[in-house]
């Protein structure tokens, strides 16, 4: 949907470029200004076609009083033969005109199209060139978020793709120690009754962290960052975004023209990043499957050890099996509610990056659009074959009270 505010800034954008087959001959013109100005321009036309009539009356008063004072005959031929030459010029002249005026008007509207149409990166191919001619000044200002420079995405692509091949390295980063031989194996006691109430100490201490605290602590070792608070996506968005949108002008903030066209030209791969987050997700799930086999396999070195020893022997392996399988159960849940935010950053994440690229693009258009102060017209880079034109009626006829 185009809303229609959207329609008026388009209209009003200064077009005074060409990109491919597009040229602009009144580039000092928005779309809407030589809307306004066609029917004139036609008026006009039909002004410069009816004076011929006028030129030829004139020729014919001229011959008569010729005659009268000197006794000549009247020279039709002559005089045929320049008002056809005449009426010839300026049709072409107003034909040409028309001609200039409607391709103008039509690759301005062009424009305008491939503005809704384009994506960043088919802008700066079609139009980058003519953009990079421009001179553009701190005068050139977008309101927004001052995101463009912020490299946080490339630290998370980085360390997804490390972690998303290795999540046993993420596991351990979050959850040092926390396989069920190496927990029951460090549990105080000789007795059963002493290996239950260890890891209960064991289980209980999982609640001293919370679950906000430990995706907090996810987040950060995705992002390289040290945030803190409950709530992680609202600390990672203001550290992403910045409290509020600011003007930035040309020239600041990575705002010019070379590195907004190299940013566009090589936009971050979002369907990739999208792809590779599940991926980080998918090998988590896949590293608490292997902890559960690992965990299993463990009580089944308890029972084989014990299966041959005395009463007391087989009730303390019995109890550390109850206890591995007692301490699975803890800190899978707490793995799976830590891990279940990495899809959610993983949008965060999309979306920023997603937002990065709306903000290039809507510089580059910023820049397209372009008309520096007292200039009457936008630096461009004409074909030469393309010779724009300063429009102004009053070259041939007056128009009262419009200024044009």
């Amino acid at each position: 949907m185009i809303l229609a505010s959207e329609l008026m800034n388009l209209a009003e954008a200064a077009t005074g470029f060409q990109g491919g087959t597009n040229v602009d001959f009144y580039p000092n013109m928005s779309l809407d200004e030589a809307m306004s100005c066609f029917p004139m321009v036609i008026y006009e036309s039909m002004g410069e076609v009816s004076g011929i009539e006028q030129k030829r009356n004139e020729a014919l008063v001229e011959s008569a009083v010729d005659i009268m004072r000197y006794g000549s005959s009247v020279n039709v031929e002559s005089l045929t033969e320049g008002a056809l030459d005449t009426l010839k010029s300026t049709i072409t002249k107003v034909f040409d005109r028309i001609r200039k005026f409607l391709t103008s008007i039509l690759n301005k509207l062009k424009v305008q199209i491939d503005k809704i149409r384009l994506n960043g990166t088919q802008l700066v191919s079609r139009y980058g060139d003519t953009v990079k001619g421009k001179s553009i000044t701190s005068d050139c200002k977008v309101n927004d978020y001052n995101i463009l420079e912020n490299k946080t995405g490339d630290t998370v692509r980085k360390n997804v793709e490390k972690y998303m091949g290795n999540p046993v390295a993420l596991r351990v980063e979050l959850f040092p120690n926390s396989g069920a031989n190496a927990v029951v194996d460090s549990l105080k006691g000789s007795t059963p009754e002493e290996i239950n109430s260890s890891m209960n100490e064991k289980i209980n201490s999982l609640k001293d962290v919370t679950t906000a605290e430990r995706r907090m602590k996810l987040v950060n070792t995705i992002t390289g960052k040290s945030l803190s608070g409950d709530k992680w996506r609202d600390e990672l968005r203001k550290d992403l975004y910045g409290s509020d949108r600011v003007d930035i002008a040309y020239g600041s903030n990575g705002f010019t023209a070379d590195n907004v066209i190299a940013f566009l030209k090589s936009p971050v791969d979002l369907d990739k990043m999208r792809s590779n987050f599940n991926a980080l997700k998918a090998a988590c799930d896949r590293d608490e499957k292997t902890m559960q086999k690992n965990a299993d396999d463990y009580k089944k070195y308890l029972t084989n050890s014990t299966s041959s020893g005395t009463d007391d022997q087989k009730r303390l392996g019995n109890a550390k099996i109850e206890a591995a399988t007692n301490w699975m159960t803890a800190i899978l849940k707490v793995m799976q509610d830590t891990y279940g935010a990495l899809s959610e950053m993983g949008r965060v994440m999309v979306k920023f990056e997603q937002d990065r690229i709306n903000l290039a693009t809507k510089m580059f258009k910023k820049m397209m659009d372009f008309k520096s102060s007292g200039s009457s017209t936008t630096t461009t880079t004409t074909p030469a074959a393309a010779k724009t034109e300063d429009f102004d009626a009053g070259d041939d006829m007056v128009f009262l009270d419009y200024d044009l």
